[in-house]
């Protein structure tokens, strides 16, 4: 049974600026290029397709009075299907006022008979790296460390990248300039050679 009166129901597109003022909460304690970067105001263009889409789930816990307190997304891990498994991707969110009131659990509950249905075989979570009650909730729950992701932006990436191709390019270079007074030399040998052949060849005086 629900505890102190929270239900978790699938999302409709009424929800998705509260959902987004959830997300919000979190993307300041969340690594990578958005580290600190809260987007309010477009709920519809960030999450209209997790409602819309027969792969995703987005589901809210709402408190007896109505509030959203909690949201989780939920996807198929498209990489696990490859292998032959299936795997539910998770990302779960408690607003900070509604901590300690079961809303993470019910939320998880509501998770696991998703999944469950879907014939999924692991659920794994995303947390923020700091965030050790999160990591402590989830571990009691049964969930183990998976693997270790790191992120980069793309301008980032590119920018650590440019140095060994830079690299590259002047050893190419390098290599082109040496080549080529080896290919001057050879040549003036070759005609000082035949230059002596001549001079060889013609009969004496």
């Amino acid at each position: 049974m629900p505890r102190c009166g929270i239900v978790v129901r699938p999302a409709d597109h009424d929800d998705l600026e509260e959902v987004a003022r959830l997300v919000d909460l979190v993307v300041p304690s969340m690594p990578g290029p958005r580290q600190g970067i809260a987007r309010t105001g477009d709920g519809e263009a960030r999450f209209g397709r997790l409602v819309d889409s027969p792969d995703s789930q987005l589901l809210v816990a709402c408190l007896a009075d109505g509030t959203r307190a909690g949201a989780a997304m939920l996807s198929v891990d498209a990489v696990s299907m490859a292998l032959g498994g299936l795997i539910m991707s998770v990302v779960l969110i408690v607003d900070d006022s509604a901590r300690q009131r079961g809303v993470g659990r019910e939320l998880v509950s509501a998770v696991a008979r998703f999944a469950d249905e879907a014939g999924a075989d692991a659920v794994t979570v995303s947390l923020p790296p700091g965030n050790r009650e999160a990591h402590r909730f989830f571990s009691r729950l049964g969930f183990v460390p998976l693997v270790t992701n790191r992120i980069a932006s793309v301008s980032q990436l590119m920018r650590a990248l440019a140095p060994s191709d830079v690299a590259a390019e002047r050893r190419q270079s390098v290599l082109l300039r040496a080549r080529r007074p080896f290919g001057r030399r050879s040549t003036a040998l070759t005609d000082a050679r035949m230059t002596a052949s001549v001079r060889t060849d013609r009969p004496l005086a």
